[in-house]
């Protein structure tokens, strides 16, 4: 419920697209006294205060909000105490940097009396090599930017090479259409007809119109730019032939798929590994504010069964259930996503498997 409220599968979104393109980002939970909420904080709203072994454990957030009409700037504080407990500090400050008043149901300073925090921090989990101890996140196209302008111009010369390359028409001076400026005659040049170019003719022999089909270099064009892009696909970490446009024919297995994306499969599976921390980290949050035990045991399953073998798997979980090396349950756990007591309870019910008693734990 509290995820719905927030509109959190549509902003969670857009935060991790943020954070990889930015660096950073970071997710902030807090309690306005009737609901909880969740704050989607981009890369520019952060300021690091403390960071242990890399990991940001301190941090302030600012933003700026219009009130009647002027600008104001929330800052939102979390620190630890001398006993490691976290405690909220809230400061609003008026366009000329004078504190002003918060907001009604704001409070000055919140002592939470827990050592979970209530912000969590996002970043690609690559190294900055731009500065190795740094605590903020790196780009995922900090290192692309020479490619990037690159492909801009060579989709800019590939453009011009059509706008140049139009078919141009040669036509006698005498033959072209004119028209009367200021009392001189001058060629007619309308825009919307095929260019056409007027020359002096010299005698009969040059009253002809003669045209100028010029070559296009497409396969240039094209050549370069699947060059680039395929560079631009290896910097970000999805491996080569991300953005490639030719299209192949036939059906692939999700085996083969892996094998072709081996770079993105484990670009994927490296990025997984921070998110799932972060969602972790907000769950316990939420539990936490709403006056639940922040210590239950959560589990996130991400479903990568796009790209991963699930078919081939599945046979070989089956092999080993025939073989007697895994049960029924934790096959049933692992294809349905159920608890222990979930699969239990379903085996239990299959006929012919009444035999199978699971006596309580």
């Amino acid at each position: 419920e509290v995820l719905e409220a927030n509109r959190f599968r549509e902003r969670g979104n857009q935060l991790i697209e943020l954070s990889f393109a930015l660096g950073t980002g970071a997710l902030v939970e807090f309690h306005d006294g009737d609901n909880i909420n969740i704050d989607y904080v981009t890369a520019d709203k952060i300021y690091p205060i403390t960071a242990e072994n890399g990991e940001i454990t301190e941090c302030a957030f600012c933003s700026m909000q219009l009130i009647g009409g002027k600008r104001n700037y929330y800052i939102n504080v979390h620190r630890k105490d001398e006993n490691g407990m976290y405690r909220v500090e809230n400061y609003m400050f008026d366009e000329h940097k004078k504190r002003t008043a918060l907001l009604e149901g704001v409070q000055d300073v919140i002592e939470t009396k827990s050592d979970i925090p209530l912000f969590q921090i996002i970043r690609p989990n690559v190294t900055s090599n731009i500065c190795i101890d740094a605590v903020m996140g790196m780009s995922i196209y900090a290192n692309a930017l020479d490619v990037l302008k690159t492909i801009d111009v060579v989709y800019d010369s590939y453009r011009n090479e059509f706008v140049l390359g139009k078919k141009r028409l040669i036509v006698p001076l005498s033959m072209a259409q004119f028209h009367d400026n200021d009392g001189q005659l001058q060629p007619m040049f309308d825009a919307n007809d095929t260019a056409f170019y007027g020359l002096p003719s010299n005698g009969d022999e040059d009253k002809k119109i003669v045209e100028i089909d010029m070559n296009l270099r497409a396969a240039e064009h094209d050549a370069a730019m699947r060059q680039n892009l395929n560079m631009l696909s290896e910097i970000c970490g999805f491996g080569p032939g991300r953005y490639d446009f030719e299209r192949t024919s036939g059906v692939k297995t999700a085996t083969e798929v892996i094998s072709e994306k081996s770079d993105l499969f484990r670009s994927l599976k490296k990025h997984e590994l921070v998110v799932e921390r972060a969602l972790c980290g907000m769950i316990r949050a939420i539990l936490f504010l709403d006056g639940k035990n922040p210590d239950a045991e959560i589990e996130i399953d991400f479903d990568d069964s796009i790209i991963e073998d699930r078919q081939k798997e599945f046979s070989e979980r089956l092999q080993m259930v025939t073989a007697g090396v895994s049960s029924k349950v934790e096959m049933r756990m692992w294809y349905f996503n159920e608890t222990e007591e979930q699969a239990k309870k379903a085996i239990s019910a299959i006929p012919g498997d009444e035999e199978e008693h699971y006596p309580e734990e």
